[in-house]
């Protein structure tokens, strides 16, 4: 009996002497990882800094906490994320996978020509997921925050603040087609959405204290390179890259649009592009806007005249909408041919 029981525990602890050596090995991985990207992100200009950074969880998963996370980059555009921690999580069943949590209050301040812009935001369920490709490098990420709030200037711990009840995101970064030029082929995929946005203050708010639903699919057909002010995106332009807005939802009060189409850059790095527009409940925006004072009476009778003209009953039936074609060309934003906008340059120096 004691042979057989020997052999047991014999292989047994050669076992665990084997996954005690793979764990630390795969601790010692990532930890070096870590910080050759720390080093990688300081070459390209982000300083990375933090307070602690360690592998943990043996035996089962590893676990990777960041305390006091700090980017922030000079130029052009000098901008610096704060983050209280960051939790980073592999199991070893799902090598492709890594959970993340990032609790707590994220602060976020971007400088241009001297001023600046400082946000703030908190999330309900700060969680989130990277993907990994079979050569390990990141493939997507999927963040779903459940409610979140944020605020410009005074922090999220203050009364006056944006609120969603429910907000997400996903960023897909599929690998080059060989099939297709680099400008047929998307670089970027990025899926945002919010429900229940509501505002501190409904009074001065064009259409209501709460937009319904709002949500951005868009696509970066081929790869902007790095280089200095703007240099990469003059590049991604001559090389004829564009954005695929596959979709872009609002439902707001008793608007309802729903638009899609192409955009670039033309010679003067101005928004350049064809979209088309789908608005449903135009006669009651246009009374909420009368109602605001924001748009006159005889202003609104005869928007409502010629979008009365346009509008047609969808195949499957409910309340009429209007399709209009929405151009940016020679840096005007127009509607139906009239200008609505002046659309700024795009110029990073």
């Amino acid at each position: 009996m004691r042979r057989p029981l020997f052999i047991v525990l014999a292989i047994l602890a050669v076992v665990v002497a084997a996954w005690s050596g793979a764990w630390f090995y795969v601790a010692g991985r990532i930890q070096g990882g870590f910080e050759t990207w720390v080093e990688t992100q300081r070459e390209n200009g982000t300083a990375v800094e933090y307070g602690v950074a360690a592998v943990s969880g043996y035996p089962w998963r590893w676990q990777m906490r960041i305390d006091g996370p700090v980017a922030r980059s000079a130029a052009p555009v000098a901008w610096e994320w704060q983050g209280e921690s960051i939790l980073a999580e592999l199991l070893p069943w799902r090598p492709d996978r890594i959970a993340l949590t990032f609790p707590g209050l994220h602060r976020l301040s971007i400088t241009r020509d001297g001023a600046i812009l400082p946000v703030a935001g908190r999330a309900d369920s700060p969680r989130g997921e990277l993907r990994l490709g079979a050569n390990g490098l990141i493939t997507a990420l999927e963040l779903d925050l459940g409610g979140l709030e944020v605020a410009l200037a005074r922090g999220v711990d203050v009364p006056e603040r944006i609120r969603a009840d429910r907000a997400g995101m996903t960023v897909l970064l599929p690998p080059p087609s060989p099939d297709r030029p680099p400008h047929l082929s998307p670089s970027l995929e990025v899926v945002l959405a919010a429900e229940k946005v509501t505002f501190p203050d409904g009074s001065g708010v064009a259409l209501g204290a709460a937009i319904g639903v709002v949500g951005v699919e868009a696509s970066l057909m081929g790869v902007i390179p790095p280089g200095p002010g703007d240099q990469g995106l003059r590049a991604w332009r001559d090389d004829g890259g564009t954005v695929e807005l596959k979709s872009l939802r609002l439902v707001w009060g008793k608007l309802d649009l729903a638009m899609n189409g192409t955009l670039a850059l033309d010679g003067e790095m101005r928004p350049l592009g064809a979209l088309t527009a789908v608005i449903r409940g135009y006669a009651e925006t246009v009374d909420v806007l009368v109602a605001r004072g924001l748009l006159r009476a005889n202003q609104a009778a005869a928007a409502k005249l010629v979008f009365g003209l346009m509008a047609r009953t969808p195949p499957e039936g409910g309340p009429p909408q209007i399709n209009v074609p929405v151009a940016a060309q020679d840096g005007t934003l127009s509607l139906a041919g009239f200008p609505i906008a002046a659309l700024p340059r795009l110029v990073l120096e």
